[in-house]
C-alpha cells in the first residue's frame, strides 16, 4: 500500500526489536526477547490473537501431520521426517515448561494422541511414520485395531490400525497468545494494537516502521504476521511467498466423560478432540469459502464432509449437536514447513512464518528468533531451510546478551 506521508522523527520511539504481528508466534518472540533484556514493541494491525492463532484448535503436535507423512514416506527424502519430528519434540517440550515461565497455566494439556488408518495402505504409511518418529525420540507406537480400541474405546469399526503418540497435546488457543503477551508486558515490552505497518525502511543502522498515523524505529525487526506478512512493503528485502489457506472449525455439544485426546487421520485431513469442558473440536483442513470481496464464509459441503468423517472415526459424535462453525485463514508455506530467516543482507529485518504446525512451533520459534536478535549469526537467510535451522539449534544453550543463560527449558 502506498504511503502518502511519513511521521516526523519527533514522533518516533526507538526500540531494540519491533515485532509485526500479535499472534502466538509474535507474542512468544516478544516474551523471550524481553526476558533477554531487549526493549521490545509488538505492533498488531487489529487485536491480539484475532488471526490464525486465535481461531485454531490449539493442537500441540508431537507426531508428524498426515500430509507431511504422505509427502515423504517412500520418497528419496524420507529421512527428512526424522528431522521434522525432532523439531516437533523440541517444541512440545518447550510448551511443557511454558506455564511456569510465563506465570500462567495457559491451559496446556499433554494427553497423548492418535492417528488412525482405515485401509491397509494407510496402515503401511503409519508403520513407516512411526519408525521415523521413534528415530527422533518421539514416544510413538503402532497399534492393531484391538489395541487402538483398548486405549481409546470410542474409535469406530472402520479403523484398522492406529498410532499412539504420548507427546501430543493441546493448549487453549484463545488464552495462550494473550498469556504470552501479558508476560512480555510484565518484562517491559510494549504492545500496540490497531497499529498496522505499511512499509519498513532502513535508516542508518536501524529500521523505520511506517504506519497510518505514526512510526516506530527499531534496531531489528521480525515480521510474524502469518499470511498477511507479504502485504508489508519491506525496502530492499528478498522476495518471499506465504499462501493463504481457507479452513474452518466446528465445536459440538458436551458428551461423555472420556479422557481428552487428539485423534487424526493418516489418509484425510482431520483432527478431533474432546476438550476439558466435554465439548468436541473438529477441524483438519476442509476448506471454508473465500467470497469475491475477500471475506470468509462457512462452506456447508465442507461441514458435512468434515463432521461426517469425524463421526465415522468417533461414532459417539453422531448423536452430538453441532453448536458452532467458523471459518479462518491460515498461512501455508508448503513443503518448507516454516519460513524463517533474514530478509535483507544487513540482517535488520527477519521473517518468521510457520505453516500447518504454527501453533506447536510458537515457543520454539519465539525463543530462536529472540536469540537471533542478539546473536545474528545463528539465523540464516529466508531462502534457507528453516526446519534445518530449528533442528540444529538447542534452546537449552540460549544465551542473553551478557552471556548468562536466559532459557531454562
Amino acid at each position: 500500500m502506498a504511503v502518502t506521508s511519513s511521521p516526523s522523527a519527533a514522533e518516533t520511539t526507538q526500540y531494540d526489536l519491533a515485532i509485526v504481528g500479535g499472534g502466538v508466534v509474535g507474542c512468544a518472540i516478544a516474551f523471550f526477547a524481553a526476558r533477554s533484556g531487549l526493549r521490545v514493541v509488538v505492533l498488531e494491525a487489529a487485536n491480539l490473537n484475532r488471526g490464525s492463532s486465535g481461531s485454531s484448535a490449539g493442537n500441540l503436535h508431537g507426531q508428524l501431520l498426515s500430509p507431511v507423512a504422505r509427502r515423504y514416506v517412500g520418497s528419496a527424502r524420507a529421512e527428512r521426517l526424522t528431522m521434522i519430528a525432532r523439531v516437533h519434540l523440541k517444541a512440545v517440550e518447550m510448551w511443557k515448561a511454558l506455564p511456569d515461565s510465563i506465570q500462567s497455566d495457559a491451559s496446556v494439556a499433554h494427553t497423548g494422541g492418535f492417528m488412525v488408518a482405515e485401509t491397509m495402505a494407510g496402515a503401511q504409511i503409519l508403520e513407516a511414520k512411526v519408525s521415523y518418529e521413534k528415530a527422533a525420540g518421539l514416544p510413538s507406537s503402532l497399534l492393531s485395531q484391538a489395541e487402538g480400541r483398548r486405549l481409546f474405546p470410542m474409535l469406530g469399526e472402520t479403523v484398522v490400525a492406529a498410532e499412539h503418540c504420548a507427546a501430543e497435546g493441546f493448549a487453549n488457543a484463545l488464552t495462550a497468545g494473550p498469556a504470552l503477551a501479558r508476560a512480555a508486558r510484565r518484562l517491559g515490552a510494549s504492545i500496540e494494537v490497531h497499529s498496522p505497518i505499511r512499509r519498513i525502511e532502513r535508516t542508518g543502522n536501524a529500521a523505520t516502521l511506517i504506519g497510518d498515523r505514526t512510526s516506530w524505529s527499531a534496531t531489528k525487526v521480525v515480521i510474524a504476521a502469518g499470511w498477511q506478512s507479504p502485504s508489508i512493503d519491506v525496502a530492499g528485502a528478498a522476495d518471499f511467498t506465504v499462501d493463504k489457506e481457507a479452513l474452518q472449525m466446528h465445536v459440538t455439544g458436551a458428551i461423555g466423560f472420556e479422557p481428552t485426546a487428539v485423534v487424526q487421520h493418516i489418509e484425510d485431513r482431520l483432527t478431533v478432540k474432546r476438550t476439558q469442558f466435554g465439548t468436541w473440536l473438529i477441524g483438519g483442513g476442509w476448506p471454508s469459502t473465500v467470497a469475491p470481496d475477500g471475506s470468509l464464509e462457512v462452506n456447508w459441503d465442507s461441514v458435512e464432509g468434515n463432521c461426517g468423517l469425524a463421526a465415522r472415526i468417533v461414532p459417539t459424535l453422531r448423536s452430538t449437536p453441532l453448536l458452532r462453525t467458523w471459518p479462518a485463514l491460515s498461512a501455508s508455506v508448503g513443503e518448507r514447513g516454516v519460513v524463517v530467516g533474514w530478509l535483507d543482507d544487513a540482517r535488520t529485518c527477519a521473517l518468521a512464518v510457520p505453516g500447518e504446525t504454527g501453533f506447536t512451533l510458537a515457543p520454539l520459534l519465539g525463543c530462536y528468533l529472540a536469540e537471533s536478535m542478539v546473536r545474528p549469526g545463528i539465523l540464516g537467510a529466508v531462502a534457507d531451510d528453516g526446519m534445518t535451522m530449528l533442528d540444529r539449534w538447542n534452546p537449552e544453550e540460549s544465551r542473553a546478551p551478557d552471556g548468562t543463560r536466559c532459557v531454562v527449558f
